[in-house]
C-alpha cells in the first residue's frame, strides 16, 4: 500500500467521512469535557472547580488508557502534566482562564514541534502517514522509505502538508489564547471548543482536497 492508496480511496462523504473518523476524540476530549463544566457550573460552582471537573474527564481517559497500554505515551503525560498546572494555576491564581490555556499549550506545541520537524531529515507529517500505511510492517515501512528516498515529489508533498498543520495548530493556539483573555470564563469554554474544532475540520478539509489535487497534477 502506498500513499496513492489512501488519495485514491475515496472519502465516504468528503469532509463528513473525514471528520467522522475523528468524531469519537472529539467527543471525549473536548465536547464532553466542556459539558462536565457547563454541568458542573450551572450548580453554583466556581468557573474554577468547574474546569477542574471538565479537565478530569481527559485525565481519567489518558490514565485509564496508560494502564491498557501499560506504557507511558508522550501526549498522554503531556495531557496530564498542563491539566495539572493549569488547575494549580487557577486555584493559586484565582483565575480560570489559566485552566482554559492549558490546551492551548498543547496544541500550540504540538504545531511547534510540526514545524520543527521540517528542519529534520523526515517530517512529523511523513512518519504519521508511514505508520498509518504500513501498520507496523517492516516491509510496508520500507517501500514508503523507499519512495521518500526517490521521489522529491513525495518528500514536497509531505513537508508542504506538515508545514500546514504545524502552522494551523499553532495558529488555533494563539487564536484561542486571545480568545480567553478577552471573553467571560464560560464563553471561553465554548469558544475554545468551537476554535479547536474548527481548525480539525478545516485542516482535514484542506488535507482532503490538497492531495487528490497534486497527485492528478503529478499524473
Amino acid at each position: 500500500m502506498t500513499e496513492n492508496d489512501v488519495v485514491s480511496t475515496p472519502a465516504p462523504s468528503g469532509l463528513g467521512g473525514a471528520l467522522k473518523s475523528v468524531g469519537p476524540v472529539l467527543i471525549r476530549d473536548v465536547i464532553l469535557p466542556y459539558a462536565v463544566y457547563y454541568v458542573v457550573h450551572h450548580q453554583g460552582v466556581s468557573n474554577v472547580s468547574a474546569l477542574a471537573a471538565g479537565g478530569a474527564v481527559n485525565a481519567v481517559f489518558v490514565i485509564a488508557g496508560l494502564i491498557r497500554r501499560r506504557r507511558v505515551e508522550t501526549l498522554g503525560l503531556v495531557v496530564l502534566i498542563t491539566f495539572v498546572l493549569g488547575i494549580a494555576a487557577s486555584y493559586l491564581t484565582g483565575n480560570a482562564r489559566f485552566a482554559l490555556a492549558k490546551d492551548s499549550v498543547i496544541t500550540g506545541g504540538v504545531g511547534i514541534a510540526f514545524l520543527a520537524s521540517l528542519l529534520a531529515a523526515r517530517p512529523v507529517m511523513y512518519l504519521m502517514i508511514r505508520q498509518m500505511l504500513s501498520g507496523g510492517d517492516p516491509a510496508k515501512a520500507a517501500a514508503m522509505d523507499a519512495r521518500w528516498d526517490d521521489s522529491a515529489k513525495f518528500r514536497s508533498r509531505q513537508r508542504l502538508m506538515t508545514a500546514v498543520w504545524g502552522a494551523g495548530l499553532l495558529g488555533e493556539a494563539i487564536v484561542r489564547l486571545v480568545v480567553i483573555s478577552i471573553v467571560p470564563v464560560s464563553t471561553g469554554a465554548a469558544a475554545s471548543t468551537v476554535i479547536l474544532i474548527a481548525t480539525f475540520a478545516l485542516l482535514i478539509g484542506w488535507t482532503r482536497l490538497y492531495l487528490p489535487r497534486r497527485a492528478a497534477r503529478e499524473g
